[in-house]
């Protein structure tokens, strides 16, 4: 590898002492970089735009996993025959997830626009559903807008991946999308027990679904795009990105002091 590489190695690399040291280096590196990134996530909360788009992003996956997870479990429910349900709910996620990969390119959408549209357009099906009776000629049309609904979560959850890596700084930006991921468990494990309020009213389920849906995608309009942006590297970069003033701007000129927050503006080295 070293010879295709054009490298040459050193004399030592066998020895003994030199690889003893190099691997408590990386030990050491190690152990920084854990220590690093629990300080950069307590201290993360302090700068106000940060907070605003953590907090925004972790009620969007929770609404995402919530809906998601709760369409799939209720395919039982909503008339007709049960495998029949099931198979339409799984092969309605692949032409949504194809589309999820190229509406977030569309200069009209971006990233944003098809992820509001997408939880919106989604809500609204749920909610539409509800109201159908799983019985008699109505059944296709319930199966129909619910798979409607089921089609743009499942590519919304494929968007919000794309839009949540892109929307955080370098030194942040894994964790952010772990903690992001980490939140929308949250949906999971209230999904199925959300199920049982059916027994207090049918259309219950569905309306939370739909309810939660529109009010995510609706949360997401003060975000800012993403498309054909420069990505923010810094904790400083960061928290300026996507900020507002009066009279409704992106700011240029004032700068964020991260040092007022107790945050070390961090620039990653690209590997």
């Amino acid at each position: 590898m070293a010879k295709v590489n054009k490298v040459t190695l050193p004399e030592d690399i066998f020895n003994e002492s030199w690889k003893a040291d190099n691997e408590d280096g990386l030990i050491k590196k190690q152990d920084d970089e854990q220590i690093h990134g629990k300080f950069l996530l307590l201290k993360l909360l302090k700068l106000p735009n940060m907070r605003k788009k953590t907090i925004i992003l972790a009620f969007v996956w929770i609404a995402n996993t919530l809906i998601y997870y709760g369409l799939s479990f209720n395919t039982s429910n909503l008339g007709g025959d049960d495998f029949i349900n099931c198979f339409i709910a799984g092969a309605v996620e692949i032409p949504a997830y194809a589309m999820g990969i190229f509406i977030p390119d569309w200069r009209v959408l971006g990233r944003r626009g098809s992820l509001i549209v997408t939880m919106v357009i989604g809500g609204i099906a749920c909610i539409a559903a509800s109201f159908v009776p799983p019985c008699g000629d109505y059944i296709w049309i319930g199966v129909t807008v619910t798979m409607i609904s089921k089609f743009c979560i499942t590519c919304s959850f494929g968007i919000v991946y794309v839009y949540t890596a892109e929307l955080f700084p370098t030194p942040v930006r894994s964790m952010a999308v772990g903690i992001s991921s980490m939140f929308a468990r949250i949906g999971g494990i209230i999904a199925p027990q959300l199920l049982l309020m059916a027994t207090l009213w049918e259309n219950l389920p569905a309306l939370v679904f739909g309810v939660s849906a529109i009010v995510a995608g609706l949360l997401i309009i003060p975000l800012p795009e993403t498309r054909g942006k420069q990505l923010p590297e810094t904790i400083e970069e960061g928290e300026r990105f996507g900020k507002i003033v009066g009279n409704g701007r992106p700011k240029s000129g004032q700068i964020y002091k991260v040092e007022d927050a107790g945050i070390e503006d961090v620039r990653m080295n690209a590997i």
